[in-house]
């Protein structure tokens, strides 16, 4: 009986000690990974604004979009620090608060973005893909362009070949696709002419690919939030 109560007393002093260490010690929050050190930044999207956790140091998105200064706070306070530690929801709720005077990111005006000119190109150019018409809402705003690159969860795969010589007609490297989209917008919205023996189609193909990719696979829910899928 004495060993089968002490072999008892060792499981339960390993169970705690399991759960402590899933544990911040002082404040008996869930841990961190080492990414989620960040900062709160903020943006308007067709005239909604959105907060959300980011992380300079690595160039990382941390968090969904929240629209209320409170919840990006509360979110915060559990699932973030700073370099110095951990804060309460107040101190997160200021730094949300001064995320909408400024950014650390871009400045006011392309903390702005007007994503419906996007949506409605895209919509057009998926019912035709063949058009010759300039579709100047089809490049994506430089900001969205970049927090969607650094939070996509980039799937494994190659192109199908038709997307290939499609991409190689507009005079793209077949095995480097980072500047796809911003050559197939080019063309798509008029600002880039069409190379010789490269249709319209062309860059409709790559475009599309490049984008679904992109949307497709974002962390945190960002493409529902923003409607993109």
């Amino acid at each position: 009986m004495e060993r089968l109560l002490l072999w008892f007393a060792s499981l339960v002093l390993v169970a705690a000690t399991l759960l402590v260490g899933a544990c911040d010690r002082q404040t008996g929050l869930p841990s961190l990974d080492a990414g989620a050190v960040g900062g709160i930044e903020s943006i308007v999207v067709d005239g909604r604004r959105y907060f959300f956790g980011y992380s300079h140091r690595d160039d990382r998105v941390l968090t969904p979009l929240f629209t209320r200064e409170g919840a990006i706070a509360e979110h915060a306070a559990t699932h973030m620090a700073q370099t110095d530690g951990r804060h309460d929801a107040a101190f997160w709720s200021g730094m949300a608060h001064r995320a909408i005077a400024e950014s650390d990111l871009t400045d006011a005006q392309g903390q702005v973005i007007a994503l419906a000119p996007l949506k409605a190109a895209v919509a057009d150019l998926r019912r035709d893909t063949a058009t010759t018409r300039a579709l100047s809402g089809i490049v994506l705003p430089e900001h969205l362009y970049y927090l969607l690159e650094v939070n996509s969860q980039w799937p494994d795969g190659d192109p199908s070949p038709a997307v290939v010589q499609a991409a190689q007609r507009l005079g793209l490297e077949a095995d480097d696709t980072s500047g796809w989209m911003e050559i197939s917008a080019g063309v798509l919205s008029g600002a880039t002419p069409l190379p010789k023996g490269a249709e319209f189609r062309d860059a409709a193909a790559v475009y599309l690919w490049y984008f679904d990719r992109l949307v497709g696979h974002q962390r945190h829910g960002w493409s529902a939030s923003l409607g993109l899928s």
